[in-house]
């Protein structure tokens, strides 16, 4: 066509199937009439060859169809316009090659004339060279930007139209860029439908603001069906756009100084960092090195300096600290900072105690004073600690048990605070008991008192008596109380009221015992100097009374010897007998007032009676008791 003008102009620059019927119907290799071959124009017109040969009207269906007869003529003819062989058959052609169906359809039998005079070979294939279906990835670049996300595309290329289906399995691969901070990994397979010949392959780019060369990733081929690759691995190349870090120039701190007394934690400076960079982000540490001698006494949170424990001028006027300032990108800039402890005029604390000791079953209270000169004006909490032999929450309440360093706070204008120690009663016998309170160093004070105020609680329990298994015991309000052993003394109640001494008027309270599992009081009627006795439950508590004894009769002996007690002031605890006579196994003796009684080993004497009166020497006129003893169980 592009040697020959008139063709062009006839069919068309790119007409290829006009050029070809144009050379079979007139040509020769310059383009004119008829063929090389032929010499007889008449008898192989195209017109000829159409009137003359019925199949060949019969396919082109139009007696003027020259370029379907070229078409025949050339693919399946002869002279005399029989058909071609099968192998040559446009059907058979389509049939069998899928490329040419993609290509010009499956009953498009022009096409595949065109597609076999243009290129063909009997089997199909495309091109005179049989080119086999390829596959191959471009590469691809895409600017990262400085946040989000950014898609690079690849695009996959089959080099021919194929009539069946082409897969390809494809991967991504770590070069200069890694995945999950630079891209996305992706994997998966691409499939080209029969007409398709372009694909994509898309992956996800990560931007940041980081300056960094510009990166590179593999998007590899592998596992194709009905095709080859020719290339396998695409190259993304991610184009850095962030401007190059440069190190900071100089760190500093919003202040140079702060108080004495703050609170332990408190925030003292702001950090701050100059860089030449804009926008960048800074991270502040304490490091070692020059000026690092008050490191350990501060913190840094983000760019908020805190000190530790509170500052006391006096003990350390200024404070220096090495600070190192890194930017995102990893350079620094480090110096030591120096800040300045300033001296606060602060109140003086004392402490003393009013009154110095109380009862512990009085109503007074130990009352410790704390005071304050100087500035009164804010309110002020104050340290100090517990000791002394009470102990808090047995011995006394007021004070809270936690912390081990307690607090007292100065309301804001008051120059005093007061913290109250109040004795718990008790009925236990104990040494007297101490507590004192010491002022302990704190913010925003010094301390006037150095040394520990005591104040003491009396004990004022009483033992009324301990003869035997049972004490009666006596607080400082006279109330009354049993201890057995060294059991928590128990409450003696009368209904619902302890007994205290003076309850009854004329009445003494002379001790307590425990007998065989029963409980008894005894009481002197100061008048009448006889006895009387209570018997009380297992809690002490009254349920009965009886007797009016004599503190010389043989009733008021037997609660001396119960109760292991001389009531009557003798000298002697319980009963003086004289032995009688002790012959056999029973005694018999006689008291003071000579009345008799019997006595079995060591076991109690038995009062001898008569009728209900013990018998007596001279009793009976005239006659003298000799002895007395059991025999076969009859006395």
């Amino acid at each position: 066509m592009a040697a020959h003008p008139d063709v062009e102009a006839a069919y068309g620059v790119m007409n290829f199937s006009g050029a070809i019927s144009h050379y079979y119907q007139w040509g020769k290799p310059g383009g004119w009439y008829g063929s090389e071959w032929i010499t007889d124009q008449n008898a192989f017109q195209l017109w000829y060859y159409l009137n003359n040969n019925a199949d060949v009207k019969a396919v082109t269906a139009n007696a003027n169809q020259e370029v379907e007869a070229t078409r025949h003529w050339y693919f399946i003819g002869i002279y005399e316009g029989r058909r071609g062989s099968a192998e040559l058959d446009s059907k058979f052609y389509l049939a069998n090659n899928p490329d040419v169906r993609a290509a010009y359809g499956d009953g498009n039998y022009r096409g595949a004339i065109d597609h076999y005079l243009l290129f063909g070979k009997p089997t199909g294939r495309a091109g005179a060279n049989d080119t086999p279906r390829a596959l191959s990835i471009g590469d691809a670049s895409i600017v990262e930007g400085s946040n989000g996300t950014r898609e690079l595309s690849f695009v996959v290329s089959l080099n021919i139209v194929s009539g069946e289906t082409v897969t390809v399995n494809f991967n991504t691969s770590n070069g200069t860029a890694a995945s999950g901070s630079d891209y996305s990994a992706t994997s998966g397979s691409l499939s080209f439908a029969p007409g398709e010949t372009s694909k994509t392959v898309v992956v996800q780019i990560n931007g940041d603001s980081t300056h960094e060369g510009d990166e590179t990733f593999y998007v590899n081929f592998s596992g194709a069906s009905n095709a080859v690759i020719t290339r396998s691995q695409g190259v993304g190349t991610i184009l850095n756009d962030d401007p190059a870090n440069n190190a900071p120039t100089a760190l500093g701190a919003s202040v140079n100084s702060f108080n004495e007394n703050i609170a332990a934690g408190s925030t003292v400076a702001t950090l701050t960092t100059s860089d030449p960079d804009a926008g960048n982000t800074f991270t502040y540490s304490l490091v070692s090195g020059s000026g690092d001698t008050d490191n350990n006494a501060f913190s840094i949170a983000g760019n908020q300096l805190s000190i530790k424990a509170s500052p006391d001028f006096e003990t350390n006027n200024s404070h220096t600290i090495r600070v190192r300032s890194t930017d995102q990108g990893g350079l620094s800039f480090e110096k030591a900072v120096t800040f300045n402890v300033i001296d606060v005029n602060e109140p003086v604390i004392t402490l003393s105690i009013s009154p110095t000791s109380v009862t512990e079953d009085g109503t007074s209270n130990l009352v410790y004073t704390f005071s304050r000169t100087g500035a009164t004006t804010s309110a002020l909490t104050v340290n100090y600690t517990v000791g002394g032999t009470a102990t808090l929450g047995t011995d006394y309440t007021g004070i809270a048990a936690t912390p081990a360093v307690k607090t007292v706070t100065f309301a804001a204008n008051s120059s005093t605070a007061k913290v109250t120690v109040d004795p718990t009663a008790d009925t236990t016998i104990e040494a007297n008991e101490t507590v004192a309170l010491t002022l302990a160093t704190g913010t925003g004070y010094s301390i006037g008192t150095t040394s520990p105020v005591v104040g003491t609680i009396e004990d004022d329990d009483v033992q009324v008596e301990g003869a035997g298994s049972a004490k009666l015991l006596r607080d400082g309000n006279q109330r009354l109380s049993a201890q057995i052993g060294s059991a928590a003394p128990v409450k003696i109640l009368y209904g619902g009221t302890q007994v205290f001494q003076g309850m009854f008027s004329g009445w003494e309270t002379l001790g307590a015992e425990s007998v065989g599992g029963v409980n008894y009081l005894t009481w002197k009627n100061v008048a009448g100097n006889y006895l009387h006795q209570w018997t009380l439950d297992g809690d002490w508590k009254f349920v009965s009374s009886q007797g009016q004894w004599g503190m010389n009769s043989f009733e008021g002996m037997e609660q001396e010897s119960k109760f292991g007690q001389d009531f009557n002031r003798d000298g002697v605890t319980g009963q003086v007998y004289e032995q009688v006579e002790a012959a056999g196994g029973v005694k018999m003796v006689k008291d003071a007032n000579q009345r008799f009684s019997a006595q079995i080993g060591s076991a109690a004497p038995v009062k001898i009676l008569y009728g209900v009166t013990q018998v007596f020497q001279g009793m009976f006129s005239g006659w003298e008791t000799l002895g007395a003893e059991s025999v076969g169980g009859v006395n």
